[in-house]
């Protein structure tokens, strides 16, 4: 094999294969949604072959999925579209009760989109 840049390894062959049965699998059961496994495969597979880039994007990629999926953001996009509905159910309640439902939504919207424009705190 060619020189290494310093601090890499000099994986055998054998070696990366298995890697690679690891990150096949971990790729398998990624794609059925069972990412806790899957991240897990991928550990294994690094701590053999930890210069696969391949790998840690991978990786990455897994982990930021897992993160959507798990995460508080999913629920209010589900709940987004039902909103006209509510409002119109609450009018038929009663008007004022419905313009105050309305002002509400509005108030919380605008909150959202100055949240987004301001960005999050890093």
């Amino acid at each position: 094999m060619a020189d290494l840049p310093q601090g890499y390894r000099d994986i055998p062959e054998a070696e990366r294969a298995k890697a690679q049965k690891f990150f096949d699998q971990g790729k398998k059961v990624a794609d059925t949604g069972n990412y806790e496994y899957a991240i897990e495969m991928y550990l294994q597979g690094l701590s053999i072959d930890p210069e696969n880039t391949d790998a840690h994007q991978a990786l990455r990629d897994i982990s930021t999925v897992r993160a959507f999926v798990a995460g508080p953001n999913l629920f209010p996009l589900l709940d987004a579209p039902w909103l006209p509905i509510f409002l119109a159910a609450t009018f038929l309640v009663h008007p004022w009760l419905g313009w105050l439902a309305t002002g509400g939504a509005l108030v919380m919207i605008a909150l959202f989109l100055m949240g987004v424009l301001r960005g999050t705190p890093r």
